[in-house]
């Protein structure tokens, strides 16, 4: 293991086997098994040596679009705006608007719901 302590909050790092992602334009690709330590605190990744040396290759050589092809696809990334959002979820609203006591469940509505659901909000 490359350290024990995390260098941001201090909590313990433990070794864990991690997907790294990789964006090239508008693709994405995800690297599997990666070996770190991972802070079970805050999340803080640590990587020994060889595998920043093996990452940084991996990420140069999948820059070749001929090595993108070659890759599994699984699945599209989608793009969404901020206003596009915002119409989804006054177009959602509106639907339920008529079921809004159907929607609240546990104190949270339709829209917070609609925040669990997958969608990420940034």
């Amino acid at each position: 293991m490359i350290v024990s302590k995390c260098a941001i909050c201090g909590g313990k790092v433990e070794e864990w086997e991690v997907s790294e992602e990789v964006r090239i334009g508008n693709d994405f690709v995800i690297i599997e098994n990666v070996r770190a330590g991972v802070c079970v605190e805050c999340g803080e990744r640590y990587y020994p040596p060889e595998i920043v040396d093996r990452l940084r290759d991996i990420e140069r050589s999948i820059r070749d679009r001929k090595t993108l092809k070659k890759l599994t696809l699984i699945g599209s990334t989608y793009r969404l705006g901020y206003d596009t959002l915002s119409e989804a979820i006054n177009d959602n609203l509106k639907v339920e608007r008529g079921r809004r006591n159907e929607n609240l469940n546990n104190g949270r509505c339709g829209l917070c719901r609609l925040a669990f659901s997958g969608i990420r909000i940034f």
